[in-house]
Protein backbone atom coordinates (compact mmCIF):
# COMPACT_ATOMS: atom_id res chain seq x y z
CA UNK A 1 0.00 0.00 0.00
CA UNK A 2 1.24 3.54 0.06
CA UNK A 3 0.56 6.28 2.56
CA UNK A 4 -2.73 8.36 2.11
CA UNK A 5 -2.81 12.34 1.63
CA UNK A 6 -4.81 14.37 3.71
CA UNK A 7 -7.00 14.74 0.66
CA UNK A 8 -7.60 11.17 0.04
CA UNK A 9 -10.50 9.00 1.12
CA UNK A 10 -11.91 11.65 3.46
CA UNK A 11 -15.09 10.10 3.86
CA UNK A 12 -14.11 7.56 5.41
CA UNK A 13 -14.95 6.97 9.16
CA UNK A 14 -14.27 5.61 12.55
CA UNK A 15 -17.19 4.17 14.53
CA UNK A 16 -15.79 4.63 18.12
CA UNK A 17 -17.98 3.55 21.32
CA UNK A 18 -19.03 5.40 23.73
CA UNK A 19 -17.65 3.40 27.34
CA UNK A 20 -14.43 4.83 28.71
CA UNK A 21 -12.48 2.60 26.23
CA UNK A 22 -13.41 4.32 23.82
CA UNK A 23 -12.74 1.75 21.46
CA UNK A 24 -12.29 1.41 17.35
CA UNK A 25 -15.74 -0.93 16.42
CA UNK A 26 -16.13 -0.66 12.73
CA UNK A 27 -15.22 1.70 9.58
CA UNK A 28 -18.10 3.48 7.12
CA UNK A 29 -18.48 5.82 4.36
CA UNK A 30 -20.30 9.19 4.38
CA UNK A 31 -22.76 8.73 1.34
CA UNK A 32 -24.12 12.55 2.20
CA UNK A 33 -23.45 15.43 4.64
CA UNK A 34 -25.19 12.75 7.76
CA UNK A 35 -25.26 9.62 6.61
CA UNK A 36 -22.58 6.72 7.19
CA UNK A 37 -23.30 3.45 5.86
CA UNK A 38 -21.71 0.71 7.72
CA UNK A 39 -21.89 -2.78 8.73
CA UNK A 40 -25.07 -3.87 10.73
CA UNK A 41 -23.21 -5.87 13.11
CA UNK A 42 -21.23 -2.71 14.47
CA UNK A 43 -24.43 -1.71 15.97
CA UNK A 44 -24.00 -0.27 19.76
CA UNK A 45 -23.72 3.36 21.08
CA UNK A 46 -21.19 4.99 19.46
CA UNK A 47 -19.91 7.96 17.96
CA UNK A 48 -18.60 8.71 14.95
CA UNK A 49 -14.53 10.57 13.79
CA UNK A 50 -15.22 12.00 10.55
CA UNK A 51 -12.02 12.58 8.41
CA UNK A 52 -9.97 10.31 9.92
CA UNK A 53 -7.75 9.55 6.72
CA UNK A 54 -5.12 10.11 7.22
CA UNK A 55 -5.01 13.10 9.82
CA UNK A 56 -6.97 15.01 12.48
CA UNK A 57 -10.79 14.25 12.58
CA UNK A 58 -14.34 15.55 14.01
CA UNK A 59 -16.07 13.99 16.64
CA UNK A 60 -20.05 13.81 16.11
CA UNK A 61 -22.42 12.41 17.98
CA UNK A 62 -25.21 9.61 16.52
CA UNK A 63 -28.32 10.66 16.49
CA UNK A 64 -30.52 7.63 14.48
CA UNK A 65 -29.25 4.48 13.55
CA UNK A 66 -31.26 2.59 10.82
CA UNK A 67 -30.73 -1.21 10.07
CA UNK A 68 -32.50 -2.92 7.03
CA UNK A 69 -33.38 -6.18 8.54
CA UNK A 70 -31.63 -7.82 11.33
CA UNK A 71 -30.47 -10.71 8.90
CA UNK A 72 -28.87 -8.15 6.80
CA UNK A 73 -25.69 -6.79 7.88
CA UNK A 74 -26.22 -3.12 6.91
CA UNK A 75 -27.18 0.04 7.82
CA UNK A 76 -27.24 3.82 8.08
CA UNK A 77 -26.08 6.08 10.86
CA UNK A 78 -26.84 9.65 10.89
CA UNK A 79 -24.73 12.68 12.53
CA UNK A 80 -25.88 15.06 14.72
CA UNK A 81 -24.49 17.74 12.24
CA UNK A 82 -23.99 18.33 8.99
CA UNK A 83 -20.19 17.77 8.10
CA UNK A 84 -18.31 19.50 4.84
CA UNK A 85 -16.23 16.64 4.07
CA UNK A 86 -16.67 14.71 0.65
CA UNK A 87 -18.86 11.79 0.54
CA UNK A 88 -18.72 9.08 -1.53
CA UNK A 89 -21.27 8.62 -4.45
CA UNK A 90 -23.73 5.66 -4.75
CA UNK A 91 -23.43 3.36 -7.54
CA UNK A 92 -26.26 3.36 -10.35
CA UNK A 93 -26.27 -0.57 -9.80
CA UNK A 94 -26.30 -1.37 -13.03
CA UNK A 95 -26.89 -5.40 -13.65
CA UNK A 96 -23.39 -6.09 -14.82
CA UNK A 97 -22.05 -3.34 -12.28
CA UNK A 98 -17.91 -3.03 -13.24
CA UNK A 99 -16.71 -4.00 -10.36
CA UNK A 100 -18.82 -7.21 -10.29
CA UNK A 101 -16.55 -7.75 -13.54
CA UNK A 102 -13.75 -7.83 -11.85
CA UNK A 103 -12.09 -11.47 -10.34
CA UNK A 104 -14.59 -11.67 -7.45
CA UNK A 105 -15.86 -14.95 -6.11
CA UNK A 106 -19.31 -14.93 -5.90
CA UNK A 107 -22.34 -16.67 -4.44
CA UNK A 108 -21.53 -19.75 -6.91
CA UNK A 109 -18.54 -20.44 -5.33
CA UNK A 110 -18.72 -19.92 -1.82
CA UNK A 111 -21.03 -21.57 0.82
CA UNK A 112 -23.22 -20.94 3.42
CA UNK A 113 -23.32 -17.30 1.37
CA UNK A 114 -26.60 -15.44 -0.17
CA UNK A 115 -27.06 -13.28 -3.09
CA UNK A 116 -26.30 -10.49 -0.83
CA UNK A 117 -22.70 -11.17 -0.40
CA UNK A 118 -19.29 -11.49 -2.10
CA UNK A 119 -15.97 -12.92 -1.38
CA UNK A 120 -13.18 -10.75 -2.06
CA UNK A 121 -9.45 -11.40 -1.99
CA UNK A 122 -7.04 -8.33 -2.28
CA UNK A 123 -10.15 -5.93 -3.87
CA UNK A 124 -11.30 -2.68 -2.73
CA UNK A 125 -15.11 -2.18 -1.86
CA UNK A 126 -15.27 0.81 -4.13
CA UNK A 127 -14.17 1.52 -7.90
CA UNK A 128 -13.88 4.89 -9.91
CA UNK A 129 -14.99 6.73 -6.51
CA UNK A 130 -18.85 4.84 -6.14
CA UNK A 131 -18.92 2.43 -3.29
CA UNK A 132 -20.39 -1.22 -3.95
CA UNK A 133 -19.93 -3.28 -0.56
CA UNK A 134 -19.76 -2.87 3.32
CA UNK A 135 -17.37 -5.19 5.12
CA UNK A 136 -19.29 -7.64 6.76
CA UNK A 137 -16.97 -10.53 7.94
CA UNK A 138 -13.11 -11.41 8.24
CA UNK A 139 -10.64 -10.13 10.51
CA UNK A 140 -10.06 -6.18 10.77
CA UNK A 141 -6.61 -6.62 10.65
CA UNK A 142 -6.64 -8.75 7.31
CA UNK A 143 -8.62 -6.37 5.48
CA UNK A 144 -8.13 -6.32 2.07
CA UNK A 145 -5.05 -8.42 2.29
CA UNK A 146 -6.87 -11.70 2.94
CA UNK A 147 -10.20 -12.91 2.19
CA UNK A 148 -12.97 -11.32 3.47
CA UNK A 149 -16.68 -11.02 3.20
CA UNK A 150 -18.65 -7.77 2.32
CA UNK A 151 -22.17 -7.34 1.42
CA UNK A 152 -23.18 -5.59 -1.71
CA UNK A 153 -24.50 -2.34 -2.01
CA UNK A 154 -26.49 -2.60 -5.08
CA UNK A 155 -29.60 -4.92 -3.15
CA UNK A 156 -30.53 -2.16 -0.73
CA UNK A 157 -29.89 1.10 -2.65
CA UNK A 158 -33.52 2.11 -2.57
CA UNK A 159 -33.54 1.77 1.15
CA UNK A 160 -30.57 3.56 1.47
CA UNK A 161 -31.68 6.40 -1.17
CA UNK A 162 -34.84 6.54 0.70
CA UNK A 163 -33.57 6.72 4.26
CA UNK A 164 -30.81 9.53 3.49
CA UNK A 165 -33.48 11.61 1.56
CA UNK A 166 -36.38 11.20 3.87
CA UNK A 167 -35.16 12.03 7.27
CA UNK A 168 -34.40 15.02 8.66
Amino acid sequence: GQDCKPWDRQYHVRLVSTNKTHENLCGGSLVNHQWILTAAHCWTTMFADIGVNPGPNTSQEITDIRVFSPDHDIMLVKLKNLTPYPYIALPKCLPCAPCLKRSIRVRDTCRNINQHFIHLGKLLMYISGKIYAVVSGGHPSFAFAKPCYFVRVCPYIKWIRSTIKNKP
